[in-house]
């Protein structure tokens, strides 16, 4: 589903999503002590495929429109 909507809207993965995911975060919420954490966890999960780094970079979409 997430790869059609992808392909249909013209999105692009980046390796720059979880630190892009980060970022957004911390200007919604305030740049609270956890989201350093947050951003080593999930840094540790590796090289993102194509469909991770789209899956970040809809909830990075998503957080931007709340």
């Amino acid at each position: 589903m997430i790869e059609q909507l992808a392909k249909k809207y013209h999105v692009s993965a980046s390796l720059d999503a979880v630190p892009n995911l980060i970022s957004t975060i911390a200007q919604k919420v305030g740049n609270k002590k956890y989201l350093n954490d947050l951003e080593k966890l999930l840094n540790k999960l590796g090289p993102l495929s194509n469909y991770d780094s789209q899956t970040i970079w809809y909830l990075i979409r998503d957080i931007k429109n709340m």
